[in-house]
């Protein structure tokens, strides 16, 4: 038996490799397996199998899979179906995919093992008489009590592919199976203790806290008592306490972080909306719905609904949202309305983060995976629904690493796993627009606010016609009238401003006024950023920086500094209005 094996990562191509006969029964299309690569050993993902040899090239001696660590398959066949399609639409390796749904840690690969088989141990018995390699191994693992380390058997590394491609040898990674099982500790009181039994001030401080508390979990007994490992140890051996252990998953449901109190009553056009939803969750093949809702008309509302509606059914939901900022509030308020686990997954969880929340939805169905782009990929089990908030949004285009536009993966998934698809928006996308006009998708509307609040007025102002002859000269007048005399009037009304700009920096390019050259980045082609009060000249893709030049470098003219970001607006604001208390926030201030 073969299979063809695709590596956690941005190999491009899927490797052949030879199945032990002990591991034939556990090898099936999305296994995680260990599989040797010249002399690493990887962790990849059977994504083929091959019965027999036809298509395989002649005489050719295929490595053997060395481990498969798992019982059950990683990924389901429809989820390996849909993770090949987005590598072939978007020309990306599958293994970065399967990276980015399956986040496993590089400490499983520490404590790496070998041992013989009953049958290896008989062969290699009778091979020792005649291979000096065979006598060497079977010199090195006779009378060891333990598995050997990897380590002591250096020089040996292509005999000891061979011997388990025959199923000589068993190849033991301890690390991935406590991983994937974890188990919580718990200390409790073992009993009455003996009066003859002494014990010292941080030991009776332990045991009296445990007492009090009756079971502790041994981490949070931990950071109660720092260093008191020696002090538990003891206690043990004592007879005082005792260590009880469960597994840690499945884990119960998250506990509320406020109460959730009444559900809001629907409008009219909410009611229409939901039963809207409703048809499509209970259809066998459901159409996405186009919600478009003015703001604060009740979406996120709907989006509750839809969840507990597809909970009733015993399925699990997936909401993507296009910030990370977004997350907390939306926990927040699913955790209040819906009793089962929430999910967190975007890309500032740390590698331990990440994992356990992975863990959570290997071993609990079902759940709410609520994150950002990349949480489309996520194996969630029984999948029941996707929510797409601000589906409009151009933060859903991966821009760096493996290339994809989760909306419309999204719209992929949905209709590969049968399950809807809501995507929200007070203002749709030309895409998600156009397919509701061929009718591809549905269409629900909310155009009032369920509070009956007026939406705020909107005023375009046109800088050709607020002195664009000036803003030349100024190099940046960013501030229209209108605008500075509405802030004046907050300002002396003792309320607050809020503004908005997509540019950070204080001048978007630096160019010559004799020559007009512009000062660009070596390495990437696009202008750099002016920042102050350092006056550098940064890359916001790459990360250059150098400082500001007194004159052009070409013809020694002198240099403008066009565009504003936000320090320039900043600058500008406190000239406006001095008194005033500014604070701006953005990736630059954010850093510390």
């Amino acid at each position: 038996m073969w299979v063809d094996v695709t590596f956690l990562g941005s190999l491009p191509l899927a490797y052949t490799y030879l199945v032990p006969p002990s591991l034939v029964e556990k090898a099936r299309e999305g296994a995680l397996v260990v599989a040797p690569l010249r002399r690493r050993r990887l962790a990849g993902v059977v994504t083929g199998i091959r019965a027999d040899s036809r298509n395989l090239p002649r005489g050719k001696a295929f490595k053997p899979i060395l481990a498969i660590p798992l019982d059950h398959p990683v990924f389901d066949a429809t989820l390996l179906k849909f993770y090949e399609w987005c590598a072939r639409y978007y020309r990306i390796p599958l293994g970065g995919i399967l990276r980015t749904a399956f986040p496993l840690p590089r400490r499983f690969f520490k404590g790496e093992t070998v041992k013989t088989t009953p049958q290896g141990e008989r062969a290699l018995r009778g091979k020792a008489a005649e291979d000096a390699r065979a006598r060497s191994l079977w010199k090195r693992l006779q009378g060891e009590g333990e598995p050997l380390p990897l380590v002591a058997l250096e020089g040996m590394w292509e005999a000891l592919l061979v011997w388990t491609a025959e199923g000589w040898l068993q190849w033991e990674y301890p690390n991935f199976s406590r991983g994937f099982t974890p188990r919580l500790r718990y200390v409790q009181p073992a009993g009455d203790l003996p009066e003859a039994v002494r014990l010292g001030p941080k030991e009776r401080a332990v045991l009296a806290f445990v007492l009090e508390k009756g079971r502790v979990e041994e981490r949070d007994l931990a950071r109660e008592f720092p260093r008191s490992r020696r002090s538990l140890r003891r206690l043990i051996e004592k007879g005082a306490l005792e260590v009880l252990t469960r597994p840690a998953f499945p884990k119960e449901p998250a506990v509320r972080s406020r109460e959730p109190g009444p559900c809001p009553d629907l409008t009219h056009e909410q009611k229409v909306a939901l039963s809207a939803v409703e048809r499509e969750i209970a259809s066998e093949s459901p159409r996405p719905l186009l919600l478009h809702g003015v703001t604060g008309g009740g979406k996120t509302e709907l989006y509750i609904r839809a969840i507990q509606a597809t909970l009733e059914r015993g399925q699990s939901s997936l909401i993507l949202v296009p910030e990370i900022v977004l997350t907390p509030q939306l926990v927040s308020r699913i955790r209040a309305r819906c009793g089962v686990p929430v999910v967190v997954w975007h890309s500032h969880l740390t590698e331990k983060e990440r994992w356990e929340q992975w863990l959570q939805l290997y071993h609990t169905a079902p759940v709410i995976v609520i994150g950002a782009r990349s949480a489309v990929f996520t194996p969630v089990k029984a999948l029941g629904l996707i929510v797409i908030d601000e589906e409009h949004d151009p933060s859903f285009k991966q821009e760096e690493g493996i290339l994809y536009n989760a909306r419309d993966v999204a719209v992929v998934r949905a209709r590969e796993q049968s399950c809807p698809l809501i995507l929200g928006s007070a203002t749709p996308s030309i895409e998600s627009y156009h397919n509701v006009k061929r009718e591809k998708f549905r269409y629900c509307v909310l155009t009032r606010r369920p509070t009956g609040q007026p939406l705020p007025k909107g005023e375009v102002i046109d800088l050709r016609k607020e002195g664009f002859a000036k803003w030349q000269e100024t190099r940046g007048l960013m501030l229209s009238k209108p605008l500075r005399e509405a802030l004046l009037t907050a300002f002396h009304a003792g309320q607050q401003s809020l503004l908005f700009l997509n540019r950070r920096g204080y001048a978007r390019f630096v160019t010559c006024g004799q020559c007009g050259e512009t000062v660009m980045c070596p390495r990437c082609s696009v202008s750099l950023i002016l920042h102050k009060p350092a006056d550098v000249l940064r890359c916001h893709y790459c990360g250059f920086s150098r400082k500001l030049p007194e004159r052009c470098e070409a013809c020694g003219g002198p240099l403008l500094q066009m565009g504003g970001g936000t320090q320039r607006l900043e600058e500008e604001i406190r000239g406006v209005v001095p008194d005033a208390r500014i604070a701006r926030l953005d990736r630059d201030t954010m850093r510390k």
